[in-house]
């Protein structure tokens, strides 16, 4: 009887990858910016499965792929601003945004969190100025004024 188990749990893994790969293509090409925003239930109801039993699936389970080894929960995201579907940036997407536009800057004159804003902006990308903070600080990139210092 454990065999049989076993030979669903890989068939449900060896499907929510497969769904993954052809969902989130752009992400595994262009890098984090490129990731849509994606939930399990979505996963759940193409492959016509409990989102239980994708998130079981996907427990502890990595994906070699072209940008190295990846937890295959990497490939799920959250739309930023809910309701805004698989149209809007993902949270993940916006992160590495600045973090992008952090490691161009000069770093003789860092920008500011409102320079930030501004860039993203630019990018299509809209957020507050604590949102950009918040970011930079999961980043783990210090204020403008650390980085100055740094550079000094």
């Amino acid at each position: 009887m454990a065999g049989a188990c076993g030979r669903r749990r890989q068939a449900t893994l060896l499907l929510t990858a497969g769904f993954l790969v052809r969902h989130q293509t752009d992400f595994l090409t262009a890098g984090p910016e490129a990731l849509r925003p994606l939930l399990t239930e979505e996963a759940a109801a193409e492959l016509g499965l409990h989102p239980s039993t994708i998130s079981r699936a996907l427990a502890y389970r990595t994906i070699q792929t072209p940008r190295g080894t990846l937890p295959l929960r990497a490939f799920f995201s959250r739309a930023f601003t809910p309701g805004s579907g698989a149209d809007g940036p993902s949270r993940d997407a916006l992160i590495a945004l600045v973090g992008r536009i952090v490691a161009a800057e000069d770093a003789a004159r860092p920008l500011s969190d409102a320079d930030i804003v501004r860039r993203a902006e630019a990018e299509g990308a809209r957020r507050a100025r604590r949102t950009v903070a918040k970011y930079r600080d999961m980043l783990e990139i210090p204020s403008s004024y650390g980085r100055r210092k740094r550079a000094a």
